[in-house]
């Protein structure tokens, strides 16, 4: 399809290309963490701003294959994206045909009945590794369109009524690993993480920070990164004590930046993580909490400063121990973190005092935690979801397998939790059971 605007970037940097598709009605912002959660919607990838927490109760404790299931459904093509939920409707992406078509996926969420895909109207595609593939980044809600990133594919914006609305081309990903970073919708903005390898093994990054008009696509700001190796972080909001203004925080290759959501300008960096990063900050008690692996460092950072804080805002580091692909939660005022061998460490969210570090059954774990009514959540590769109670001690109140692979992070809503597997979509809880209700993908 013919773009009707290209924009000229910075010199270097690939051309961006935008298709508009229609001329949308502006959509009224949303503040950050209101609407979304008080409806018992899950907008995004871990909820909310990537905190993983629910404020909701009445999840289950205990399921199975056959025991506990709404429904399952049948999906097409393959993913690592996660569920998101906005009202009775359920979205995921995935890719088919070797990741040369990449679609948004809707889903009724009363029976899993697929209503509608939407694909991005490109076959481009950069490198990617087996066990990320080309459909990773989950999509983002504001309640009237579904926000995707596919890499070289470009970023889509799609209706609920499965409408394509605009088509971003942000030019070629150089990465062997693929992309997997998710788009966070904020006010006017759905800001994506662009960060990538370099032309060559000596050249420059060609990592970027971008902003673009949920309306129309257009960049609203672009901050390039030229220092930042590829990395497969999430950006989150931050707001210091004391301040009304929240800052864009990025875990990123060797550094975690902090930009103004407004500008894109740069506000501080701290030095510290490895150099491939792949968990996304959360932030708790005043703080924002870093991590890298594989067995890498973990970093609480005072928000607020101002330029290099490396020497002045790290409150506590811990030197190893970090996941390589989970994101940490912080949730009944303790840090936990889970890495990829099953470790489980909790942390005091101040002092970065270890409460207590134990070893979940031994298996390996890509889903990153979640956090509902006092408890914990989270997913193996093989399928099993353990739930754990938030305390200061390791404790088991179940473990449930579905008895596929599954790397992606679930979602929780309004009594349901839904989960991606590699052949399915589950929906798991409360609601009127049927048994197991199958449905074929369309």
């Amino acid at each position: 399809m013919a773009a009707i605007l290209v924009a000229s970037v910075a010199a270097g940097a690939a051309i961006d290309t935008l298709a508009v598709l229609a001329a949308p009605a502006r959509a009224e912002p949303a503040a950050p963490g209101a609407a979304p959660d008080a409806a018992g919607n899950w907008p995004g990838w871990r909820g909310t701003n990537g905190s993983g927490v629910s404020e909701e109760k009445g999840f289950p404790i205990a399921w199975s294959s056959e025991q506990g299931v709404m429904w399952k459904t049948e999906l097409a093509g393959s993913g690592n994206s996660s569920p998101v939920v906005w009202g009775d409707r359920v979205f995921l992406t995935t890719a088919e045909d070797g990741g040369a078509r990449r679609s948004v996926l809707c889903f009724d969420r009363a029976n899993g009945h697929q209503l509608w895909k939407c694909s991005a109207p490109s076959d481009a595609r950069e490198g990617t590794h087996a066990k990320n593939g080309f459909a990773s980044a989950t999509p983002a809600l504001d309640g009237q369109r579904a926000y995707a990133f596919f890499g070289s594919a470009g970023v889509i914006a799609a209706d609920f009524s499965g409408r394509l609305v605009w088509h971003r081309d942000l030019g070629p990903f150089l990465s062997d690993w693929g992309i997997a970073g998710s788009p966070l919708v904020y006010r006017n903005l759905v800001v994506i993480n662009g960060d990538q390898d370099g032309p060559s093994a000596e050249g420059p990054s060609r990592s970027f920070l971008i902003a673009l008009d949920r309306d129309t696509g257009e960049t609203v700001w672009r901050t390039e990164r030229p220092d930042q190796p590829r990395s497969w972080s999430s950006p989150v909001l931050v707001t210091p004590e004391g301040s009304e203004r929240p800052e864009l925080v990025l875990n990123g290759g060797n550094t975690v930046r902090a930009y103004d959501p407004e500008t894109g300008a740069e506000l501080w960096r701290c030095a510290g993580m490895t150099e491939w990063v792949t968990p996304t900050v959360v932030a708790g008690d005043g703080l924002v909490y870093a991590v890298s692996g594989k067995n890498g460092p973990t970093l609480a950072i005072r928000p607020g400063g101002r330029g290099d804080v490396t020497q002045t805002h790290v409150v506590w580091r811990a030197k190893r121990g970090g996941p390589y692909i989970p994101s940490p939660i912080f949730s009944n005022g303790r840090l936990y973190m889970v890495n990829d061998g099953g470790i489980i460490t909790c942390f005091g969210p101040r002092d970065g005092k270890v409460v207590f570090q134990d070893r979940l059954p031994p298996s390996s774990f890509s889903s990153s935690l979640l956090a509902a009514d006092g408890r914990l959540y989270i997913v193996n590769e093989e399928g099993d979801t353990f739930v754990l109670a938030a305390r200061d001690r390791l404790e088991i109140l179940g473990t449930n397998s579905l008895g596929e692979r599954c790397l992606a992070t679930p979602a929780l809503s309004r009594g349901n939790v839904f989960v991606r597997t590699e052949k399915h979509l589950w929906c798991l809880g409360q609601g009127v059971e049927r048994g197991v209700s199958s449905v074929e993908s369309r």
